[in-house]
Order: structure tokens, then sequence, then C-alpha cells
């Protein structure tokens, strides 16, 4: 869908800039956790509604304001400008040219110059929240950190592995995630419909994103993706990770025990070693501490 990263190869596999994955996959694990945990439904659906409170609304208004379309549109242009410098190459536009880490990397860096609008509500400097609706904001994302992604019986001895100071990365998904939520965002894709469903209205990219391109056309995107550093994954494929590292991490103390709790259920036979190898890149998206000590609250 489109060539910014997320774009889909056929029906269920999609090309995602390698930097993106571990963001990707506390995506993955978030949407576990929700599906699994009625608990975590219930604090995550708390922080949803926390974006209705004054300072919080009023926090990202002004960033909308500062951060407009239209500024965004520029930083955009200017990132794809400096894309084509750094490939001369390509120069006419003989072959597809993608939007590559140093891109996004160059991006976020502008767009951070806009953090300055939210000095009412925190000291940037002294890294301290200064309003409460904030504060009740970050508390619930902690209270769901805990809760969601923390193995059940530890949590009762007060161990928690996964923390929002050690998953800064899976703090930001959960934001993303509720934030999209509150806004009715979402994307629809499936044999009827490709549209972007904003605020309940679905806005219909059938048009946008017919596929009219010729064999070689495509082998030249798959060439343009592979250089600029994407990967094709099978969704199938993340969500099996995500569930294998819940079950793991969450519901069992270990591959060990989870490939003992299969084996006892007749499900299948796996090696423990096999798992643990399997959602190590799980373990590194969220923070997860293979090999370190826990965190002690």
């Amino acid at each position: 869908m489109g060539h910014h990263g997320i774009a889909k190869k056929n029906k269920g596999t999609h090309y995602y800039l390698t930097e993106a994955m571990p963001l990707v996959l506390c995506g993955a694990c978030l949407m576990v956790v929700l599906a699994s945990s009625e608990k975590a439904r219930g604090i995550y659906n708390k922080i949803v509604e926390s974006y209705r409170l004054p300072d919080i609304r009023a926090a990202f208004s002004e960033l909308e304001a500062e951060l407009s379309s239209d500024k965004i549109v520029v930083l955009w242009e200017e990132n794809i400008e400096d894309l084509r410098m750094r490939h001369p190459e390509n120069r006419g536009g003989v072959k597809p040219l993608l939007p590559d880490a140093d891109f996004y990397r160059r991006l976020n860096k502008m767009t951070s110059r806009y953090s300055h609008v939210f000095s009412e509500w925190f000291d940037l400097e002294g890294d301290k929240v200064l309003s409460v609706d904030f504060r009740y904001w970050l508390g619930l994302i902690e209270e769901l950190v805990s809760v969601g992604f923390n193995n059940e019986a530890e949590q009762a001895r007060g161990i928690y592995k996964v923390t929002p100071a050690t998953s800064p990365r899976l703090v930001f998904a959960i934001h993303l995630s509720a934030f999209a939520r509150h806004n009715r965002v979402g994307i629809v894709d499936d044999d009827e419909r490709k549209a972007v469903s904003i605020y309940g209205r679905s806005y219909d990219l059938r048009g946008l994103l017919a596929d009219k391109s010729t064999d070689r056309d495509r082998r030249n995107w798959t060439k343009a993706y592979k250089k600029a550093g994407y990967k094709l994954w099978d969704d199938d494929r993340i969500v099996r990770i995500a569930v294998t590292w819940y079950q793991c991490r969450v519901v069992c103390s270990g591959p060990e025990e989870f490939c003992r709790e299969m084996f006892r259920q007749n499900i299948a036979v796996r090696d423990a070693s096999n798992v643990s190898n399997e959602i190590k890149d799980c373990d590194y998206a969220v923070g997860y501490p293979r090999g370190r000590r826990a965190t002690l609250v």
C-alpha cells in the first residue's frame, strides 16, 4: 500500500523498512495482549479515553497547529529532494526511488524540533511531567506495560522484566495505537475494499492503489525495496511470533515451560532453543532483558 515502508506485495505480505520492524513487532505484541487479557483491554480503553482530558487535548491541538499538514508536506518534499541528491545515479527517475533509513531519520529529526509545544505540560530539560492529566496518562501506560507484558506469576512477586523505562519503543507503540483509536483512524484492507477510515467515515483508495504495473515494473520495485533496506514479511508470521512471545514471556515462565505445555497438551513438539531464537526480535522490540536482571518494584 503506497511506497513508504508498508507496501503490500501480495495478500498477507508487506515490505517493511528493517529499522521499522521493532515498532511493528511492538504493535503486534500489543494486539495479542489486548486480545488475550480483559484487564489489559480495560486499561487500554482508559488510555484511549484519556486523550479527551483538557491538557492532553490542548497539547496535541497545539502540535497540530504548529506542525500542520502543509508543513509536513514541505518537510517530506525536502527529504525527497535530499534522497534524490544522495542517489544521483537515479537522475531522471529511471528506477523507483524509495525512502530509506536515512530519509526517516532526517524527517524525525526535523519534526522533533516541534517538541517545544509540550513545554507548558512538561519540563523537557528536567524530564518532569507538570500536568496532572499527562501524569494520569503516563500512569495508565505504565500499568498496561506492567500488567500486559510481564509474567503473571512474577507480577505477584513484584518482578517486572518489561517496564516503560526500559521499553520506550513499546510506550510509543501504545501511544500510536491508542491515539489512532481515539481519532477513529483505521485501515480497511480486504477482498472488497481498500480504504482509510477516519472518524467512522471510509475513504476508498481503490483508484490510488490499483495495480496496473507490468511484470517488469514489479521486478523494478522489488529491487528498489531491497536496495533501500526493506524486507518482505509475511503478516501471519509476524502474528505467530507475537503470539509465541506472549505465551513464553507472559503466560509461561519462558520457552522451556511453553514447550512443555505444548507437549503436555499434545499440540506440538517444540525445541526451547529454537523458540527462544524465534522470539528474540520481539524481546528486543519490547525491551525484554534476555540474560539481564529483571526490575524489582
